[in-house]
């Protein structure tokens, strides 16, 4: 996943109609709850070749954070 796509896929995930920065801290995020992460998940395991550890979610801090779970090694 590039970071263009991801960006899209959060704007999604997280109800925002503007573009977050990947330095974003997921604590402003309103969206960002055990419903935001269930989804986040779903989403990175279903792009991503391998699956993604709930654990690794759990420790993100910002959106660059998860954005380094799920970009496409190039």
């Amino acid at each position: 996943m590039d970071k263009k796509m991801f960006i899209e896929k959060m704007m999604e995930l997280l109800d925002l109609e503007e573009a977050p920065a990947l330095e974003d801290d997921l604590g402003n995020f309103e969206e960002w709850d055990s419903l935001g992460f269930v989804s986040f998940l779903s989403m990175a395991n279903k792009v991503s070749a391998t699956r993604v550890p709930p654990d690794k979610v759990r420790s993100a801090k910002t959106l660059g954070d998860l954005f380094a779970l799920v970009k496409k090694d190039s």
